[in-house]
């Protein structure tokens, strides 16, 4: 699942969004082997871009791991690496609120590392922002479950391939 809270910081006016994103999945390895899964974001370089917190959780249990920044063109980056050691299932929860203005950069995507079996996403969001979802490279669309003035929640139900996901436009 993938959870998106989006809100404005202080007025409206002053176009800076918080955004909390929490995705909790299942990797399942080839093996029981050392490995490391990337958790990144991109966020367009603006003075008002921060990433306020991060937590992982692997199997319920939190783990403090430091994250990097980096650049890649005109974007922030900030990546954590999952270390995975010893099982061939693991639970994962990953939160993240970060702080950037919406002027810069008003659309979010998510895009799979990995092959995924299905999705479900929901967002809330302030009542005087719209938000659209766009799929990106899926071979089906996301099934709009309910939508309001302030959430929007939809289904995917086949498997999403690396580069795939999706695009919230707002």
């Amino acid at each position: 699942t993938s959870d998106v809270k989006i809100s404005w910081v202080g007025n409206p006016a002053d176009e800076v969004l918080n955004v909390i994103m929490e995705n909790k999945y299942t990797v399942v390895a080839e093996n029981g082997e050392k490995n490391e899964i990337p958790w990144k974001t991109w966020t367009k370089e603006s003075d008002k871009y921060k990433i306020i917190s991060h937590r992982i959780f692997v199997d319920g249990e939190e783990k403090k791991i430091e994250g990097s920044d980096g650049k890649e063109f005109d974007d922030k980056t900030f990546e954590i690496k999952i270390p995975l050691c010893n099982k061939e299932k693991y639970e994962i929860r990953a939160i993240m609120e970060k702080r950037y203005s919406y002027s810069n950069d008003y659309y979010r995507a998510y895009s799979a590392s990995y092959i995924m079996n299905g999705m479900i996403l929901s967002i809330s969001h302030p009542d005087d922002m719209l938000v659209e979802l766009i799929e990106r490279g899926t071979c089906e669309k996301f099934e709009i479950i309910s939508k309001t003035a302030t959430t929007l929640v939809a289904r995917y139900s086949g498997l999403i391939l690396p580069h795939q996901g999706y695009v919230l436009a707002m």
